[in-house]
């Protein structure tokens, strides 16, 4: 079941590992800024959810969407680096627009709720990101927690590994 949501996942990883802990130093204020003030709400989890099952669909058999999204990829340096993009990316920001979200919430969805998800179950985490993410977005997550395991985008880890 995993192998259907792969080439999305190739993406989202991208976009948390420019959220994780080790890279922590390499995020521009200005990033941390954005992810700290940014507004979570079921609405657009589920959005972003329902669009990524579409790219990563769309992703097996369009190789014009691919190329795109390769060359998106590259040189990233920044989250608003990574928005602008997609912003950039045609084919790709169509997925994210089709369900009411910007550029933006293509990269602040996964990385700030990756960074709830892991400040709501470690306090530690949760104050070595105060700088970017929020008490009310870890309660957020908090509060949903049991609703968001359906976003399997956001539980990658909890899922059987099947090939």
């Amino acid at each position: 079941m995993i192998r259907h949501f792969r080439p999305a996942l190739a993406v989202l990883s991208l976009l948390l590992a420019l959220a994780a802990p080790a890279r922590a130093a390499d995020i521009e204020a200005v990033d941390n800024a954005a992810m700290l003030a940014y507004p979570l709400s079921m609405v657009k989890v589920k959005a972003y959810g329902a669009a990524l099952v579409e790219y990563g669909s769309a992703l097996k058999t369009d190789a014009a969407l691919k190329a795109e999204t390769e060359a998106m990829a590259r040189d990233v340096t920044s989250l608003s680096g990574m928005a602008a993009k997609i912003a950039a990316a045609p084919h790709v920001l169509a997925f994210f627009t089709k369900h009411g979200l910007t550029a933006e919430d293509a990269v602040f969805i996964p990385v700030v709720m990756g960074t709830a998800k892991m400040a709501a179950g470690n306090p530690d985490i949760a104050q070595a990101f105060a700088a970017r993410i929020s008490p009310a977005q870890i309660a957020f997550f908090r509060q949903h927690e049991a609703e968001l395991h359906s976003q399997r985008w956001l539980f990658v880890d909890a899922q059987p590994q099947t090939r």
